[in-house]
């Protein structure tokens, strides 16, 4: 073997397992957001997605954590296309506290979800990695945490 040979192949054994690190580091319940609208200042409704890792009972609830830069005092409903029953959702200051209603069925461990909110006031720069924390709090009370450091994404 010559060493063109030897330096492809060691190329190509480096991205290999480059790419099964990246995977690796990859969180199998990670949040995903997105904006209906990623203007600065502009009223968005916000999709939150992630795949569960625990069953999400008909009367769960869960704690949305939106970067301080986001304004939630004009919060106006949650709703959800894999959660049916409806929901109810209050904001605290960075804060969309939702519950869901009692009714509609549980989700499965490992099934989508998704969490709609609307209406937010997006922050002023949105070229920026904001962090968003999504917590299922079940009736026992544990917490499963789903976070996302990004860029706002357009829904």
């Amino acid at each position: 073997m010559n060493s063109r040979h030897l330096l492809i192949f060691s190329a190509g054994t480096f991205f290999a397992v480059l790419f099964a690190f990246s995977l690796a580091a990859q969180e199998p319940n990670g949040l995903t957001v997105k904006a209906t609208t990623v203007e600065p200042r502009k009223t968005a409704a916000y999709e939150f997605s992630f795949r569960a890792a625990e069953d999400i009972l008909p009367g769960a609830r869960f704690e949305i954590v939106l970067p301080p830069q986001c304004i939630t005092a004009y919060l106006k409903m949650a709703t959800s296309v894999s959660m049916l029953g409806g929901l109810a959702a209050r904001a605290a200051n960075d804060t969309v506290y939702v519950q869901r209603s009692g009714l509609g069925n549980a989700v499965s461990a490992g099934d989508s979800v998704d969490i709609r909110i609307a209406a937010i006031i997006n922050p002023a720069e949105m070229n920026y990695d904001y962090t968003f924390i999504l917590d299922h709090i079940s009736s026992s009370a544990s917490r499963t945490r789903y976070s996302s450091v990004a860029i706002i994404q357009k829904r």
